[in-house]
Order: structure tokens, then C-alpha cells, then sequence
């Protein structure tokens, strides 16, 4: 990107640009986009009232098209700031910014292979953030292969589809998911398929999502670096339990978990205010960004608790009473985090308390002492209401929502714009 200064760039004279309060232009192929458009409070060029001043915003798109963009941001120093979104897949980008005095606003100029310029105001000062789509997507792409990788080498091992000679010579092989010393809370080897399913949705996020132009606004600029420090701390966490290196495989679902639940809030907070809300049910999104991240928030908790048993609780056969509670308080508080999602979050978490509920009715399959096992079994249906309170709740959403297959939001988010847009200008 190049950023260069605009001394000259004065709001030109006798200035004929578009005048609509939100402007959407996008172009298919290898059409460019050139003109002049004006940004900001109608009030400061127009006979809008002072007391209802709305924003303006600009969004310019195309595909291969290079686009030469002239704002010009006129508004009140106290005026939301109008929000420039300028980007082309492979063109070149160039952005003219020039401003009336103590005019604010949020520009984004973006393209994944392009040249992109911008020239500033004279008087800009402020943060400026240079991202590169295609360094995350690779990045992603490249630690998904690497986590995919891992797993399945795993798995062959856990399902007897390879000698696990091969890899861990005997007479004491250990490599492979239920493999290793037994706890109270040690699951049973089933419990690790919600990986794969991890990995079969993840796949989709990848080649699917993370390449248009709306996964790039949710994954790429809402998650950043999220998905690819996930996807590692998730690459040590299995290359530790699996190689029977309890405490490092705790420090690592620590940081899985807390990872997961910082992805899966980002992604949320962008999924409940704009898919969903605006553009109704769309099930690609829904599946591959929405499901895999609900899913593994649910999941890393349930690794958390059995990596904190693993590395610090002692064998199943020598656990006293202590040790029984211990496992007991842990499997509640799983269960009261399925229930806080279902009964205290909009649209709950479905997929996350599914992957808790699966996990706990694991422990119960696998367990062998009475009262860890029969609690479990007993946490595990009263998970299953948490479950059913959730899909209850969605459906009621869908039922009553806005555009179909929306969820409807809390009511202070209710009345705000999802896009900051409300009405578009389209140029095909």
C-alpha cells in the first residue's frame, strides 16, 4: 500500500457527486469503477435537519476491475463517521480522500494481488492498519493442512488402520486417542469423532468461505489471527496428549479454550448482526463459519477438563473420595455452561452444548466407578435439556424473526442497522 500526501487535494469547485445517503456499486469482471462520490452527514450539504443527522456510508466492489475512487467527507465534527470500503479481488485500488474541517471517518481499501493508493488529507492524523487478505488466507490454509494432517495420522492409529509399532515401537505403544492413563474423566475413544466433524467443516470454512468477498469480512477481518493461532495451539495440544505429556497437553488447552471462545464470540457478534440478520438464513455460512466455531468452543472446554484431570488427578483405580468430587464439580460446571448458553445467551450455542453433552455421556461410557459414572449419565441428560432449550428458543426465533432464517437480537441491538446501511445504490 502507498500512502501519500494530498496537499493540493482541496475539495474541488462546483462539486456534482452522488448524493445518497448509502452507496453500494459493484462491478462483475474486469469492469472498473471510476467517479466522484460524497460521504457524511446529509445535514452538512443538504436541508436535513441538524437534530436527525443519519451517516453515509460508500461501499465500491468489484472483481479484476481496478477502481479510482475520489471521496469527499463532509459532515460534523460530533457525526458517526461515515465508513469508505473500497476493494477489488485483483485490480489495483487508488483513493482520493479530501475532507471538509474536522470531518472524521473509517476508511478500508483492500485487494488480494493489486496495487492500492491512497492519498490522504493534508490534516489526517490517526491509526492506520495495513492487513493482507492473502497472508491470512494462506496462513489458514497452510496450518489447516498441518492440523488435518496430524489428526488423520491419529486417528489411523486410534482405529487400527495402521501398526501402532510403526510409529511407537513396542511393547508399549501409545499413540492414539483413548490411549494412555485412565482418570475419572478419561472419555471413551468416540468422544474425539467431533474432531472430524471439526475438520470436514473446517475444510468448507477453508475452501468455501475464506475466499469470497463476505467470508473475507467475517473470517478474515473479523477473526484475523484467531483461526491460525486456534488451529496451532490445537496442533499441540493433540501432539501432547497423544505422546502422553499430560501437563503440556493442560498449558495447551488453556489456550485452546480460550482461543475457541474468543473466535467463536467474534464470530457471533459478526454473524448475529449482519448474516443473519440482514441477508436471512444462508446455510454456507451457517455451516462452515457459524457451526465449526460453536462446535469447537464446546469442544475445548470438554479437553480443558479432561487435560486438567489427565495432568494432575491420579489413576482411575487409585482416586479416593476427593478425587471422586473433583470429577463430579467438574462435569456440573461443563453442565452449567451448556445451560448459561441456553438460557442466557440470544440463539444460544447448540452446537457448543452438543459437543459438551457428547463429551460427558463419553465419560459416562467409559467410566468404570459407580458415582462418577451414573453422575455423569444424570449431568449428561440434564445437558441434553440444555440441548433441547436452545433449538427451542431458535426455533422460536426463526418462527418470529426478521427475513426468514433470522435471529432475533437483544433489544438494544434490535434498532441499530446491521450494515450501517440502509438503502444501496447498485450498478451492475
Amino acid at each position: 500500500m502507498a500512502l501519500r500526501g494530498a496537499s493540493n487535494m482541496i475539495t474541488p469547485p462546483g462539486l456534482t457527486a452522488v448524493n445518497e445517503k448509502n452507496i453500494l456499486v459493484t462491478e462483475k469482471a474486469s469492469k472498473p469503477i471510476v467517479g466522484m462520490w460524497r460521504v457524511g452527514s446529509c445535514a452538512s450539504w443538504s436541508n436535513e435537519s441538524e437534530e436527525h443527522i443519519s451517516p453515509s456510508n460508500i461501499k465500491l466492489r468489484t472483481e479484476k476491475g481496478a477502481i479510482d475512487a475520489h471521496i469527499v467527507v463532509t459532515s460534523f465534527a460530533r457525526d458517526d463517521r461515515p465508513c469508505v470500503d473500497v476493494s477489488s479481488t485483483t485490480g489495483s485500488v487508488t483513493v482520493r480522500l479530501t475532507r471538509t474541517e474536522n470531518s472524521r471517518f473509517d476508511l478500508h481499501a483492500g485487494s488480494n494481488s493489486g496495487t492500492i493508493t491512497v492519498y490522504l488529507p493534508t490534516d489526517f492524523h490517526g491509526v492506520i492498519d495495513f492487513s493482507r487478505y492473502l497472508t491470512y488466507q494462506l496462513l489458514n490454509t497452510l496450518l489447516f493442512l498441518w492440523f488435518t494432517a496430524e489428526n488423520f495420522f491419529v486417528f489411523t492409529l486410534s482405529l487400527g488402520l495402521r501398526d501402532p509399532t510403526d510409529a511407537d515401537p513396542a511393547p508399549y505403544p501409545h499413540y492414539g486417542f483413548g490411549i494412555g492413563r485412565r482418570t475419572l474423566l478419561t472419555p471413551a475413544p468416540w468422544a474425539f469423532a467431533i474432531l472430524f466433524l471439526v475438520h470436514v467443516l473446517f475444510s468448507g470454512s477453508i475452501a468455501f468461505v475464506q475466499w469470497t468477498e463476505r467470508g473475507k469480512e467475517i473470517i478474515i477481518r473479523g477473526l484475523t489471527w484467531r483461526w491460525s493461532a486456534l488451529m496451532f495451539a490445537s496442533i499441540m495440544w493433540t501432539a501432547a496428549w497423544v505422546r502422553q505429556k499430560y501437563v503440556l497437553a493442560w498449558f495447551a488447552s488453556i489456550v485452546v479454550s480460550l482461543l475457541a471462545a474468543h473466535a467463536y464470540l467474534a464470530i457471533k457478534a459478526s454473524s448475529m448482526k449482519e448474516f443473519r440478520v440482514v441477508s436471512g438464513f444462508n446455510w454456507r455460512e451457517e455451516v462452515f463459519v457459524y457451526l465449526p466455531f460453536a462446535l469447537y468452543d464446546g469442544w475445548a472446554l470438554l479437553i480443558f477438563v479432561i487435560s486438567t484431570f489427565a495432568a494432575f488427578a491420579p489413576n482411575a483405580i487409585y482416586s479416593g473420595l476427593g478425587t471422586k468430587i473433583a470429577a463430579i464439580w467438574l462435569l456440573t460446571l461443563l453442565v452449567g455452561t451448556a445451560h448459561g448458553h441456553a438460557f442466557f445467551t440470544p440463539g444460544g450455542n447448540i452446537p457448543g452444548n452438543v459437543a459438551i453433552t457428547w463429551g460427558i455421556f463419553a465419560i459416562f461410557a467409559e467410566q468404570a466407578e459407580p458415582s462418577v459414572k451414573w453422575a455423569a449419565l444424570i449431568l449428561g441428560i440434564i445437558s441434553v435439556f440444555a440441548v433441547a432449550r436452545s433449538v427451542y428458543v431458535l426455533a422460536e426465533d426463526i418462527r418470529t424473526g426478521i427475513g426468514g432464517g433470522a435471529v432475533r437480537l437483544p433489544p438494544d441491538e434490535e434498532g441499530a442497522p446491521a450494515n450501517g446501511a440502509n438503502g444501496h445504490n447498485d450498478s451492475a
